[in-house]
């Protein structure tokens, strides 16, 4: 194989000793005169003295035949940006980033996971405040004494809202801020849009449960947080103890991470994470099994009010 690497430091070089050691062809670039002086003293490659992040350079070291790019160097920055380079130039180029920062993982999912607390709390705080304020025999006479369809009727515009919202968010990572992606952007905006739907039938489903909105606030605040924890993006899953794993499927930021996983990390495209889409999709049926109980309370307000 043809492989560049960029940045001559320690990692740079023992990876390029191994490469070397298997019959690969390296040409290695750094931007420091001592640390290439060093490399080309003991490596059997190509050195190159100059900044890796320059198109011309990685033109004269050959990228265009280039089966790998691997960029290491002490920057984050430099590595993703040099990566996303040749990607727009050379996209046959299997490209490597060394990242050490794991805030460019965890930002992408902790505002993500941020967005599934403000639906929780939000259609909640929505959905109870009917019955806070007394006006929710008015939202069933409006809509045909049918529960469902006034639960329909409150949603729309914040389905549309939050999946507007979501969407923004994948564009403003993946898009605007060039944060790693290595699937398709339009896949993982199908996913935050059944997050969007998964969390608000959550919602639905505690006000239901509990039509008290000061209670029912209290749970989807707890059950949001849990939901950050048990999704396995902070800490790994396999952690906690395993009596607690399986709480994991309650959570559908859990299904999203895995798609996340899958998607933008690891590039499978549909086929590789469409289960989980499904198990997200299927939290849409939760509002129907306490739907019943809400109608009761929506009819005659027979829960506390404060």
């Amino acid at each position: 194989m043809n492989i560049v690497i960029i940045g001559a430091g320690f990692t740079g070089m023992e990876l390029a000793k191994r490469l070397i050691n298997e019959k690969n062809t390296v040409t290695l670039i750094d931007n420091d005169e001592e640390t290439v002086r060093h490399a080309s003293n003991r490596l059997d490659c190509t050195v190159l003295l100059s900044d890796g992040n320059s198109l011309e350079t990685l033109e004269q070291a050959g990228i265009g035949r280039a089966d790998a790019l691997v960029t290491v160097t002490d920057s984050d920055e430099i590595n993703m940006i040099t990566c996303s380079l040749v990607d727009a130039v050379y996209p046959s180029v299997l490209k490597i980033a060394r990242v050490r920062n794991y805030a460019y993982y965890l930002n992408n999912m902790i505002l993500t996971a941020i967005l599934a607390m403000s639906i929780v709390l939000v259609i909640i705080y929505s959905m109870g405040a009917e019955l806070k304020y007394g006006t929710s025999t008015e939202l069933l006479e409006t809509a045909g004494d049918s529960v469902r369809v006034a639960v329909a009727g409150k949603l729309v515009p914040y389905t549309v809202l939050f999946t507007v919202l979501g969407v923004l968010l994948e564009v403003l990572l993946f898009g605007w801020c060039h944060y790693p992606l290595k699937g398709s952007l339009g896949w993982m905006i199908l996913a935050v849009t059944a997050l969007v739907l998964a969390y608000e039938a959550v919602a639905v489903f505690i006000v239901s449960l509990v039509p008290t909105l000061r209670l029912s606030i209290s749970i989807g605040s707890l059950y949001s947080v849990l939901g950050i924890t048990f999704a396995g993006f902070p800490l790994p899953l396999t952690s906690l103890p395993p009596a607690l794993q399986g709480l994991s499927s309650i959570f559908p930021l859990r299904f999203y991470y895995q798609i996340y996983l899958r998607e933008v990390i690891y590039g499978t495209g549909f086929p590789g994470w469409w289960m989980y889409l499904v198990f997200l999709l299927l939290f849409l049926f939760l509002p129907l099994l306490p739907s019943r109980r809400l109608y009761k309370a929506y009819k005659y307000q027979e829960y506390p009010k404060d």
